[in-house]
């Protein structure tokens, strides 16, 4: 197995509980006289190293030792008086903490998250945290900024992991995740989905040039036929909204050669992908069904525009509010069409055939995956943590409940959408 270790200091490393998978390293970091930023890579017996004197290399992305699929992290989150005043009374604001996390003991900002989810620290609180909040420049081994879910909403607490691994795995932009065990100022929260934020560094990766615009619906059932101010620009590189402008203006044509305008302006292959998944896995709580929990990207080389999917926690057809099981809400392709982009696309023959394709694609995949192992596997890494977990919404009981609904629903989806498919044609 690859370890990963950073040694500019001695680690932090939290006592792991009992309930600690038998696959947790055991680690060890060796301290060094000299300000030397230090990377092990062990792998059996043989041992790579490579160091760097001065200070971190924050820019540097070691960021796959916090997205690991085979520990569950400990996370320690200090916070002084003041800093508890600050999240009670302004929990949307960032304020002072230290984070514990993989080895790692920073200084950083930290602020309570979430919409329906939202907590307070007296509850389980959804938190993100600005790793340069404090130290300016600093990273948490290449990570800017972090977000950790309390699944308020998620039976399972895997939902998010296999909703954005689905997308990642059909090469579709989308977050990677983990899971921590989190304690705040020694008090056990219970267990946390670990969430990578939507910024540069993940840009980078799946985008040919990652300084473009990226923006977030502003509230939801915002559109891009509401106009540039109904998006919250979250990165701003390009300077100005020209090329977001000239997107709705061709997006909100009329004309029966609507696609010709549009598609240029859009990266095909991610967006057609997009709408699929969505569709195939009924990941509802989105933009084509709910106009909700969606950004768009523009990527400036290539001058082309893409969806990325965000706050996935409700797929698989769960809707908490009205059905007591999943499978039930949102499993019908033909309703994801509330988007303009998607009903716009499943109005144009050509369109509509690419999406078609894609989804036929996706179901090939979840066999291919032998989703029932995945759910299994997913199930069994977290769930001696849900039953520990006293801050959970959802106990024991319909954690496994849910666990065999959404095995079952998942075995039998890939024929669902091939039938479907094949009745459009």
């Amino acid at each position: 197995m690859l370890l990963l270790l950073l040694a500019c200091k001695p680690a932090v490393v939290s006592a792991p509980s009992d309930t600690t998978p038998d696959t947790t390293p055991d680690t060890t970091v060796e301290d060094t006289a000299e300000d030397t930023v230090r990377i092990a890579l062990v792998e059996d017996d043989e041992t790579e190293t490579i160091a760097g004197s001065g200070n971190p290399d924050w820019d540097a992305d070691y960021s796959d030792e916090i997205f690991r699929d085979d520990i569950i992290h400990d996370v320690a989150i200090t916070l002084d008086s003041g800093s508890v005043n600050d999240l009670n009374y302004d929990p949307t604001d960032y304020t002072d903490a230290t984070l514990e996390i993989a080895g790692q003991e920073l200084e950083v900002g930290v602020r309570i998250k979430g919409s329906s989810s939202f907590q307070y620290l007296s509850g389980k609180p959804s938190l993100k945290f600005d790793m340069d909040f404090v130290v300016p420049g600093q990273t948490l081994l290449g990570i800017r900024k972090l977000n950790m879910h309390n699944m308020y909403y998620d039976p399972s607490r895997f939902s998010e992991e296999l909703t954005y691994g689905m997308f990642r795995a059909a090469d579709l932009p989308a977050a990677r995740t983990s899971y921590a065990r989190v304690s705040i100022n020694g008090t056990a929260y219970g267990l946390y989905s670990v969430v990578e934020v939507t910024d540069d560094p993940m840009l980078e990766r799946w985008f040919t040039d990652s300084n473009g615009n990226l923006y977030e619906n502003a509230a939801n059932y915002c559109d891009l036929d509401d106009g540039v101010s109904c998006f919250d620009a979250e990165e701003t590189d390009e300077g100005s909204d020209d090329a977001l402008e000239a997107f709705i203006d061709a997006v909100t044509a009329s004309g029966s050669d609507w696609l010709t305008g549009v598609e240029p302006l859009l990266l095909w292959e991610d967006y057609t992908g997009f709408l699929a998944m969505e569709m195939s896995i009924a990941h509802w709580d989105s933009y084509s069904y709910d106009l909700s929990n969606y950004r768009f990207y523009h990527d400036p080389v290539e001058d082309g525009w893409t969806l990325i999917p965000s706050s996935v926690d409700l797929s698989f057809g769960f809707r908490p509010w009205s059905y007591p099981d999943c499978g039930k809400h949102g499993v019908d392709p033909s309703d994801y069409t509330m988007g303009i982009l998607s009903s716009r696309c499943l109005s144009d023959a050509v369109c509509q055939e690419a999406v078609y394709a894609r989804i036929l694609d996706i179901a090939d995949q979840l066999d291919e995956m032998d989703t029932t192992a995945t759910v299994t596997a997913a199930a069994a890494r977290v769930r001696a943590d849900v039953y520990e977990d006293s801050r959970s919404y959802y106990d024991a009981d319909k954690f496994e409940e849910h666990v065999v609904c959404v095995t079952d629903w998942l075995a039998q989806r890939p024929d669902e959408l091939r039938e479907w498919v094949a009745e459009q044609q």
